[in-house]
């Protein structure tokens, strides 16, 4: 991916992975209607996704939704020009989870990429339930890499950086995670564990602008995002 631009559904939120052929770390440019009032066109979007090396659009879902109607709507959203698709899935409810992924790789086939996120590198108020452990993780990610899943995000809690290194070695999957990094450290740990293959910090919440430009331009030159 030259560029990546995120759009959360339904919440009306945008990112862009910072410039770089492999860097997803993520700055927030503002809402999703911003986008469009910005002076660019929907057909000047769908035109930035079509050609080589242009940038890859991505829709980041936050709600539930049933297979078939994640399938529908990520046939909306391709319609609308995004070529990938993140999937939150609950952890108390796996198998209706994977059921909406392969709704969607049956629904899309190979013209979007899906992406899965797990959220468990951060907590809601007042969800004090137990993380998914190594085993139910590891199990999860097998399913995910059968639907041709890009990347795996947040499988673990943040501070499991072990885990996330042997889920990476194991599963065959992408691993991103770091989103809720609080420190430089904590970055700084998953790098010496070969932890990730997708960095992911906040700039706004632990390291600023200038450290997570630092951050992308080491790990993408080991061939990380």
């Amino acid at each position: 991916m030259a560029s990546l631009v995120k759009r959360t559904v339904p919440v009306p939120a945008v990112a862009a992975a910072s410039a770089g052929s492999n860097s997803t770390t993520q700055t927030m440019l503002g809402s999703a209607k911003m986008l469009r009032d910005t002076g660019t066109h929907p057909v000047e979007l769908r035109e930035m996704v079509t050609s080589p090396g242009g940038t890859t659009i991505e829709a980041s879902t936050g709600e539930q939704r049933s297979p078939a109607d994640r399938a529908e709507s990520a046939l909306r959203l391709r319609d609308e020009v995004f070529r990938a698709l993140k999937v939150r899935i609950d952890r108390a409810r796996l198998d209706e989870g994977v059921a909406a992924v392969h709704a969607v790789r049956d629904a899309v086939g190979d013209s979007m990429e899906i992406m899965v996120d797990l959220n468990q590198g951060w907590r809601m108020p007042g969800d004090i339930g137990p993380a998914l452990g190594a085993a139910a993780v590891g199990g999860l990610a097998r399913r995910l890499r059968a639907l041709d899943v890009f990347w795996l995000e947040e499988p673990l809690p943040r501070e499991d950086v072990k885990g996330y290194a042997a889920l990476r070695r194991e599963s065959g999957l992408r691993i991103a995670g770091g989103e809720m990094a609080r420190t430089a450290a904590e970055l700084e740990a998953f790098e010496a564990a070969e932890a990730l293959d997708v960095y992911q910090p906040d700039a706004v919440l632990a390291v600023g602008l200038l450290r997570e430009r630092e951050l992308a331009e080491r790990v993408t030159a080991r061939g990380h995002f």
